[in-house]
């Protein structure tokens, strides 16, 4: 018999009624007995009926319970039914989530069946408690479901029903039942009801909306106060994922995107637009904002608020425009902002991230009725530089949607007149014309008619450019105004006008020298051996490029005839003979000016560019010995400043140019491209520079850069790539070489492998990351890998500056000191070798074989000390046979058989005998340079006073004799580094060559005929010289002197006399706060040394930079006193005035002057402030805590004097600065969080104001309540959302053994979780083992503070927290640990957490 015929016979029983007790119902006598022994008789059958079958059967058991049930209209019988089912539940025979489940599916249960629906209901509350957390979520749901039936115009019919279901509700709602975790009733509503909004019914919706509020306090525990408000620094490009972890965006809504369905503050749910276009708006911002919202060039995603965003931007560029007066100046203020945004808007559409047509569209709809003019043409400009550009690959509907931009923005009926064509705002002035032309070829190319011709407002515009264009118009070369430009503009797209234009361009920087590339590659002569100097380029001239050891300077008979037809008839060398004088140069030496390259379309710098690159491939692989003109080298490099021409620029570069020169063993070309890259290169991003560094190592290793001059510049180069990757990439960038390792470590350098350790142990400093491990550390295998290559140890006096990791590497890897007693005996051997040996070939054979032991510098040293010269031509020889290569070993030996000879002598006027021999290396024998001598000398392992007479020798080399100083004067004196502003370096760089040749063949070496093999052929330099090489080893010098603070006057020394290089560093404010940074602690006391410092560096760049441009007017007011007058304190105005600064700065309001950032050390005002900023804390002569104890005051105490609604502003500058500073800076706001967490106030509350709302840093600031506890928070927040990575990953151990053991309250309990709760998603992300640390640390706090205070207020909002941990970070990974503590708290507690322990509801009451 089936299950349901069965029920229904049961059923039928119980509801059966004889016909005489129906007939007498009014007269008979129940006995309870007998009903109670009826009820049990049926309550057996039905637990007989459904006790043992499969849970199908069960259920259609059940289903038919109810149906039979429904048809019930009496009251008591159906009580009666209903009683009978909730005993087969308790008694254990029906699970109680399967009737729920059925009772809600039933079909009957409809609010008009009032009896049915409210004891459904009813039985449901009663039997609820049985089920599992899961079923009691699903019955949720089938309420909220059921609600939905009921209408919204209620009579009083329907009141009980209503009253029924809400019973349930509330029931699962209670805390105190505990039935499933409040965290997943909060998800369902969020989930069902975003925005609050179509409750189930409105008689319910109080119900659900003030349990969805009861999860605020929740929300506010793991939300960032500010977030919104918050603004990052853009820095180079190069980020690491968990930089940019902390701005990520969702690309479609640009919504932050929050953990859990928590009912959030507005202000985060809301699209962050105001951040996506403050970011969009620095300049060099494209990675950070592909980053921000997950944009990857290889997926060709379009993103439509990013669109929305530029067209924003575009509108603000327009209205900055219009409020612009018309001073007649050449360049506007808005003149960079639109420069900034046609870059971005070629980068975004180009990778289809946003497109063309609607970005257009959306500008018309936005300016349609805005009477905007003023920036119509640079809008035009930007939007011609795209159309120009990619016409040609796309169709021209694509482009048409500008003509209504057109027709919106230039309503003049008269023709508009031709603009002063020697002004470069012409070029933008007729952006409309030639976007008109453009569209009329691609119409013409396409055979389509577009229906209106040029409008007759461009007219006359239209007829100047096309009679400009014309064949019969002999005038076009380039002159000073910008004809040519608005050709190239105008025609790009029409090859048969477009030519001549670009020819008259490349010929301003070739001359005629491409017809002679083809000549010179015909006759291509192999000459002798000529002088070794330096060769400052002759244009024109021969130079040796395609074989080691052609002439240099030498000039083919073509190049020669070139030389003659270009201008000035300087006469080609012949072998032997000293170059031709570089004041008879020939050939362009002007480069094309910056405003001439801006005044370019892209599409027009794209084809120029590839003109030059075509230009000098040919050159290389012709085997020409034509050097390149230097007016094309100096444009080259400037081209390469656009990164909207990035592929063709420095990709192009680094992976077709170096590598193509290189294969055409054209060495001249690739000592320029290097030099270039040395001196001319700005904001290249971190993987080309690092791709590069790896090529040069490769390079090293190849037979032909065994050349002097090119292995110094090859050595050069990789030095400045090394000691100029910022903090933030090393890691990043690093890492993803680490398979293979050997390509960022010299094999044979070790002065290179030592600055990589030394930019590692900086990055690691500054980054905060250096405290792990050595074996997590990320680095490991290419620390092995340099000791391999190189094995070298550090002076303790520097490995107490290292960080952790790197310190116990090092000394780990110890390697045995060097006898320096026996280092001396060999060279008296190998000198008395050299005497007693007579015979010139066992000389050579003895002294170059690579088996003797490298003193061959030691040698010649000595013979200079002994006679004064060197006796015997055979040493140039011996030389020769060492090569570049190999003589670094020598000098190895060298520096510390010297560091030997000086701590042995007696001083006095050996000492300076002694210094003279060494110069009459450097500067008379040109055996060795100053640049490397000294670079090797500042890196060789020497303790103690060894260490300080090495430093002594450095200051006698540098100061000592006049050679070197009289260079850097010169220099400094005459030349400029803005030289983007120049057209006339290449004369001075010619003049101050001639004034001090250098030559890298030693003196002696010229008299014999060096052959074709010969080391020391000369290669054109364009750009270097001694005084540049010598700037990153002046870095490394001055970072070796404040080690060891007893040579703390050589160092002031050497500052005063040689500071005034810095004027020519490319990165002079980064490396003041690199030193301040790395080498705080040996500073703190020396804040003499730290004003003398900055004053050098900064005041070098005194003459070039406005005024106002770094440094505030409080310290250069205390940089000008005393020497000895270094008593300053500054009050906390001036620290206000400092965040205030940068506030205004990031907010828009310029603090600054104008600066042209694409020559900058920074990529935009923030940054630069930022840094000057930190640089100028660091070196106030007070101790860290207090500077960053006051940087706190300015928003603790200094709220006042800020404006109420900028204050999230100035505490995320705070934030900033902190993030940004030493540890011993930023520990000052650990020690707020202890004294806030311990003080009387939190540990017994006596506020009227719950903790959430004193917590809650609006409610605080806008109702004047106490403020200490939210902007303490407020701080710490905004510092550790600036934070990197290293500096987050403190805060778990600071939390166990600073915080978590002053807990005892509920109030303090609640700080901590305030604190730390918004970073558990960061630390999810970056380091997922932090979030199970501070999550046990939580759970401890709660164990003490349950165990402290005998009635909490707060459990729920606490248990409400962990839920949200547990299951959006955790999950059931700490289970173990948790449950543990879970166990030991009050029933209560034990309850609320029990679905995280998994403990039983019979266990805790059992306790």
């Amino acid at each position: 018999m089936g299950t349901e015929v069965q029920v229904t016979n049961i059923v039928n029983e119980i509801l059966k009624v004889e016909g005489i007790e129906e007939a007498f119902s009014c007269f008979l006598v129940h006995r309870p007995e007998q009903e109670a022994d009826k009820v049990a008789h049926f309550q057996k059958e039905l637990k007989n009926a459904f006790e043992g079958l499969a849970a199908e059967q069960q259920e259609a058991g059940i289903r038919q319970y109810l149906i039979l049930a429904s048809a019930m209209t009496n009251q008591s019988r159906l009580q009666l039914l209903f009683s009978h089912l909730e005993n087969l539940v308790t008694g254990g025979v029906l699970p109680a989530r399967m009737v729920c489940e059925s009772i809600l599916a039933c079909e009957k249960m409809q609010y008009q069946n009032e009896d049915f629906w409210v004891e459904c209901f009813k039985l449901i509350k009663n039997i609820i408690g049985g089920v599992d957390y899961k079923g009691v979520r699903a019955i949720m749901k089938g309420c909220r479901e059921k609600a939905q039936g009921i209408p919204a115009r209620l009579n009083a019919s329907i009141l009980p029903q209503l009253k029924a279901l809400g019973n349930v509700i509330e029931f699962i709602f209670d805390r105190n039942a505990c039935l499933l975790p409040g965290y997943f009733i909060v998800n369902e509503i969020q989930k069902a009801y975003p925005d609050n909004k179509n409750w189930p019914h409105w008689k319910l919706a109080n119900l659900l909306s003030s349990f969805v509020e009861s999860f605020r306090a929740t929300a506010q525990m793991v939300s960032i106060i500010g977030h919104s408000k918050m603004l990052p620094v853009v820095e180079h490009s190069g980020y690491a994922d968990h930089l940019i972890n902390p701005w990520r965006l969702d690309p479609s809504t640009l919504k932050f995107s929050l953990k859990g369905n928590l009912p959030y503050d507005q202000q985060l749910t809301q699209p962050q637009t105001g951040l996506l276009r403050y970011v969009l708006e620095q300049p060099y911002s494209r990675d950070m904002v592909c980053s921000m919202l997950g944009l990857q060039k290889q997926h060709k995603q379009r993103c439509i608020a990013l669109e929305e965003q530029l067209v924003e931007l575009v509108v603000v560029a327009m209205e900055r425009s219009e409020g612009e007066p018309d001073s007649g100046e050449e360049v506007s203020h808005s003149h960079w902002l639109w420069l900034h945004l046609s870059s971005q808007l070629i980068y975004f559409v180009l990778f289809q991230f946003a497109s063309f047509p609607n970005i257009v569209m959306a500008l018309h709809d936005k300016l349609a009725g805005r009477d905007l003019r003023k920036g119509r043409d640079h809008l035009m400009w930007v939007l011609l530089q795209f159309i120009s550009g990619s016409i040609q690959r796309n169709p021209l509907s694509n482009f048409l949607p500008v003509l209504k931009l057109y027709d919106l923005l230039y309503p003049e009926r008269e023709p508009l007149p031709v603009p002063d064509f020697n002004k470069a705002h012409c070029t933008h002035q007729m952006a409309i014309t030639c976007v008109w032309i453009h569209l009329l070829k691609k119409a013409q190319s396409e055979h389509l008619l577009i229906q209106r011709p040029i409008p007759h407002t461009l007219k006359v515009h239209h007829e100047f450019l096309q009679h400009l264009v014309m064949p019969n118009n002999p005038t076009l070369c380039m002159g000073s105004d910008y004809r040519i430009a608005l050709l190239c503009n105008a025609y790009s797209t029409n090859q048969e006008y477009f030519t001549r234009p670009m020819a008259a361009l490349v010929e301003t920087i070739l001359g005629t020298q491409k017809a002679a590339v083809a000549a010179a590659a015909a006759q291509q002569q192999q000459q002798g051996a000529g002088a070794g100097g330096a060769v400052p380029v002759v244009p024109g001239q021969a130079t040796a490029q395609s074989q080691p050891g052609a002439a240099p300077g030498q000039a083919t008979q073509a190049a020669s005839g070139q030389q003659q037809s270009v201008g000035q008839g300087s006469v080609p060398t012949g072998p032997g003979q000293a170059s031709q004088p570089p004041s008879m140069a020939g050939g362009p030496t002007t480069p094309l000016s910056m405003s001439i390259l801006d005044s370019l379309t892209v599409h027009s710098k794209m084809s120029l560019i590839h003109s030059i690159v075509t230009h000098v491939i040919k050159l290389a692989s012709s085997k020409s010995n034509m050097a390149l003109a230097p007016a094309l080298v100096e444009t080259y490099s400037r081209l390469l400043v656009y990164t909207e021409i990035e592929s063709l620029g420095i990709k192009g570069f680094i992976s077709q140019l170096l590598p193509t020169v290189f294969k055409s063993h054209a060495w001249g070309i690739l000592y320029t491209l290097l030099e270039m890259f040395s001196y001319r290169m700005h904001h290249i991003q971190p993987h080309y520079r690092v791709q590069l560094l790896s090529h040069l190592h490769s390079l090293a290793a190849v037979p032909q850069t065994n050349q002097t001059q090119l292995h110094l510049c090859v050595e050069s180069t990789a030095l400045r790539l090394i000691t100029g990757l910022g903090s933030a990439e090393v890691q990043p960038q690093l890492s993803r070489f680490l398979s293979e390792p050997k390509t960022l470590v010299s094999a044979e350098s070790e002065e290179l492998n030592r600055a990589l350790v030394l930019t590692l142990a900086r990055s690691m400093h500054v980054t905060g990351t250096g405290s792990e491990t050595l074996s997590g550390t990320w680095c490991k295998d290419l620390l092995k890998t340099i000791i391999v290559n190189t094995p070298h140890s550090w002076a303790n006096h520097t490995l107490q500056c290292f960080p952790p990791v790197l310190n116990e590497f090092f000394q780990q890897n110890s390697i045995g000191k060097e006898n320096k007693q026996q280092l001396k005996k060999a060279v008296e051997e190998e000198y008395r070798n050299w005497i007693s040996m007579n015979n010139e070939n066992d000389l050579i054979a003895h002294f170059s074989v690579q088996s003797t032991q490298p003193l061959f510098l030691c040698l010649l040293w000595k013979m200079i000390l002994e006679t004064e010269r060197i006796i015997s031509p055979i040493a140039y020889k011996i030389l020769e046979r060492i090569g570049a290569r190999a003589l670094s070993a020598h000098l190895r030996k060298f520096c510390d058989y010297l560091v030997f000879e000086f701590a042995n002598s007696g001083g006095g006027q050996h000492v300076n005998k002694c210094v003279d021999a060494i110069n009459d290396m450097i500067w008379k024998y040109n055996i060795v340079t100053i640049d490397r001598l000294v670079l090797c000398l500042a890196l060789r392992t020497q303790e103690g006073s060894e260490a300080q007479v090495c430093f002594f020798i450095i200051q006698l080399l540098l100061l000592k004799a006049a050679e070197f100083r009289n260079r850097v004067q010169e220099f400094v004196k005459e030349n400029s580094p803005e030289h983007w502003k120049q057209s006339n370096w290449h004369e001075k760089h010619l003049a101050f060559h001639r004034k001090y040749p250098e030559k890298f063949a030693p003196e002696g070496i010229l008299e014999q005929s060096g052959g074709p093999s010969s080391p020391y052929h000369s290669l054109p330099v364009y750009f270097g010289n001694v005084c540049l090489r010598f700037l990153p080893v002046f870095d490394i010098v001055i970072h070796r002197y404040l080690e060891l603070p007893p040579v703390t006057k050589s160092l002031e020394t050497l500052l005063e006399h040689l500071g005034c290089l810095y004027k020519f560093h490319d990165r002079p404010v980064t490396y003041l706060y690199n030193t301040l940074h790395y080498y705080e602690r040996k500073l703190r006391d020396r804040p003499a040394l730290k004003r003398r410092l900055v004053s050098a560096v900064l005041g070098s760049l005194r003459e070039i930079r406005p005024h106002g441009w770094s440094l505030s007017e409080a310290y250069q007011g205390y940089m000008q006193r005393q020497p000895d007058d270094i008593s300053w304190l500054p009050d906390l105005d001036y620290y206000v005035r400092l965040v205030r600064r940068i506030v205004e700065t990031m907010s828009g309001k310029p603090h600054f002057p104008t600066t042209d950032w694409r020559f900058n050390e920074f990529p935009n005002p923030a940054a630069h402030v930022l840094y000057v900023t930190c640089v100028e804390l660091m070196a106030l002569p007070i101790l860290p805590a207090t500077v960053g104890s006051s940087l706190l005051d300015v928003i603790a105490r200094g709220y006042t004097v800020i404006p109420s609604s900028q204050i999230e502003m100035w505490i995320n500058s705070v934030g900033l600065i902190m993030a940004a500073m030493p540890e011993s800076y930023w520990s000052v706001l650990h020690d707020r969080l202890i004294e806030v967490m311990g003080c009387p106030q939190l540990a017994h509350w006596t506020y009227q104001n719950t903790p959430f709302q004193l917590f809650n840093f609006a409610t605080t600031h806008e109702s004047l309540l106490e403020n200490k506890f939210s902007y303490t928070l407020a701080l710490a927040h905004s510092m550790w959302h600036h934070a990197g990575v290293g500096q987050l990953s403190t805060v778990p151990q600071f939390v166990k053994e600073c915080l978590r053991p002053l807990v005892r309250s509920e109030e303090q309990l609640l700080f901590l979780c305030h604190l730390v709760g918004p970073f558990l998603q960061r630390f999810n992300t970056d380091h997922p083992r932090c979030v199970m640390d501070l999550t046990l640390q939580l759970y401890e706090s709660l164990e003490q503070v349950d165990k402290s205070v005998p009635v909490l207020r707060y459990m729920d909002p606490i248990c409400d927290l962990l839920y949200h941990i547990k299951y959006m970070f955790v999950g059931d990974m700490m289970k173990a640990e948790v449950e543990g503590v879970i166990r030991k708290l009050r029933p209560a507690l034990q309850m609320r957490l029990r679905f995280i322990a998994h403990i039983n509801i019979e266990e805790i009451n059992a306790v």
